[in-house]
């Protein structure tokens, strides 16, 4: 059965797409077609219905799709090309450059208004001293987490195709709060909200005030902190 394969997007095709394809709902008879930079064919075994995942230089990209197999044994995919996206970090007041910048993913973290201490080293993307941050390949928008020290973090949604796209940073820093006299430690969460003109908080357990800050617990009982 031939696999013929188009790129779509901006991005550049990859050196080698993997196709795992998995025939009928067969699981045990799940194939990988490799098509290196420059072909855009392939061969598969013949069924009636393929569940096709891709990567692209070995990352996942796209989530897996089923296709149906037309009559002719002929199968047209269009393959959007992941992108490379880059953003330009400048202080807010000034628009100066921001050159210790650092970008990490947002995946797993559970709020956009809960800013949280700098990720694992590892996950960390330093900016160029001109402030430019390169950023992984991506496929779909992405939130990332934007900072430096001196500054508050920010979390931005980023698209495959933005390019030395402006973030500009304003002046933070970190809190450390102590509380005495609490036993039931995994009870307690401590918030911490910005000063501004008084305002009537409404009501309800779901309510995040768009500047409040949930600090994070320590290995220490009665710790807590933000950086």
């Amino acid at each position: 059965m031939l696999v013929k394969i188009t790129y779509v997007g901006g991005g550049e095709p990859p050196a080698v797409l993997e196709i795992q394809a998995t025939p009928d709902d067969k699981e045990e008879a799940t194939v990988s077609l490799l098509l290196r930079k420059g072909t855009l064919e392939g061969r598969l075994p013949a069924a009636k219905v393929y569940r096709l995942a891709f990567l692209f230089d070995g990352i996942g990209g796209l989530r897996s799709t089923e296709v149906s197999v037309p009559p002719e044994l002929a199968l047209a995919i269009e393959v959007t090309s992941p992108e490379q996206p880059t953003l330009r970090v400048v202080d807010a007041a000034t628009n100066l450059a921001v050159p210790r910048a650092q970008a990490f993913p947002a995946d797993g973290l559970d709020s956009g208004t809960s800013a949280p201490a700098p990720g694992d080293a590892d996950e960390r993307i330093a900016a160029h001293p001109t402030g430019r941050v390169v950023l992984l390949k991506m496929l779909a928008p992405t939130d990332v987490w934007v900072g430096a020290e001196g500054y508050a973090w920010v979390r931005v949604s980023v698209a495959p195709g933005d390019r030395d796209r402006p973030i500009g940073l304003v002046p933070g820093g970190g809190l450390r709060v102590l509380v005495d006299g609490v036993t039931e430690w995994s009870l307690l969460k401590v918030l911490a909200t910005p000063t501004r003109e008084p305002t009537s908080r409404p009501a309800g357990e779901g309510y995040v005030d768009p500047g409040e800050v949930e600090l994070r617990t320590t290995d220490v009982p009665g710790r807590y902190e933000q950086t």
